[in-house]
């Protein structure tokens, strides 16, 4: 496999009039920001809004980023031209989080930025999961779908401790003794889990890569998903630490 190691954006093919989803478990919410983050320095001129489907702590969103209340006051800071690159368009704070604004609202919001950048979807910060009849939560206006679970859910004994949703997980799997390929197969093409719902392009990313040393495990856990039977795109690498391979 010819895999190269790319910029974020390029690894997601990130173009102007994107609207990105981000669902799947360990570092949804750092993909989110960092795309719209890169995205708006990678040239003069350029912006985004950032936001979500479900619940996103407004502790994660920069500084420097507008955080809009209503798309009344997003679209009067356009209108007088004092909006920033970067914002942000909530719901009703829930417990100091930030919620959806709604469907029309988001994409509308939308509208007044080069690329969204949404988080859709929750797994309580565990590394494998099943998505129940709910989830995820996928805007219809969404381009692009980025599904991501970490080099460390492949080998794991799946327990209700480090699955979320564990008993849907065992309804759909049964007991299962190790995640392996195969089983990450179904948790990425089955259309009524990872990537239900979801318009546009879909990107499986392989995340926790974290050093070049774990390259060729990527690599082989890579192979064996294309032998089950993955089609989608699949990149690799960490988004902590800024490493991408498509």
């Amino acid at each position: 496999m010819n895999f190269q190691r790319t910029t974020m954006l390029d690894a997601f093919d990130i173009t102007s009039g994107d609207f990105i989803s981000v669902v799947g478990c360990n570092g949804k919410t750092t993909l989110m920001r960092r795309l719209a983050l890169d995205y708006i320095n990678s040239k003069p001129g350029r912006s985004a809004l950032i936001g979500t489907t479900t619940k996103l702590g407004a502790d994660q969103i920069p500084d420097h980023a507008d955080i809009f209340y209503s798309l009344d006051e997003l679209e009067k800071a356009h209108e007088e031209q004092r909006a920033q690159p970067l914002a942000s368009i909530t719901g009703p704070l829930y417990k100091g989080m930030l919620t959806t604004p709604g469907i029309s609202e988001l994409e509308k919001a939308a509208s007044y930025y080069d690329i969204a950048s949404i988080e859709a979807d929750g797994s309580r910060t565990l590394p494998i999961k099943a998505w129940r009849d709910h989830e995820p939560p996928i805007h219809p206006a969404t381009s692009l779908t980025i599904g991501i679970l970490p080099i460390q859910a492949y080998g794991i004994h799946p327990t209700p401790e480090n699955t979320h949703a564990y008993d849907t997980f065992t309804e759909l799997y049964g007991t299962v003794d190790t995640v392996d390929a195969a089983l990450m197969k179904e948790v990425i093409m089955r259309p009524d889990q990872m990537f239900k719902n979801s318009p546009g392009k879909k990107v499986f990313f392989l995340n926790k890569v974290d050093s070049e040393a774990q390259v060729p495990k990527a690599l082989k856990i890579v192979e064996e998903l294309r032998d089950a039977g993955v089609t989608i795109d699949i990149v690799f690498g960490s988004v902590l630490n800024g490493i991408f391979y498509r």
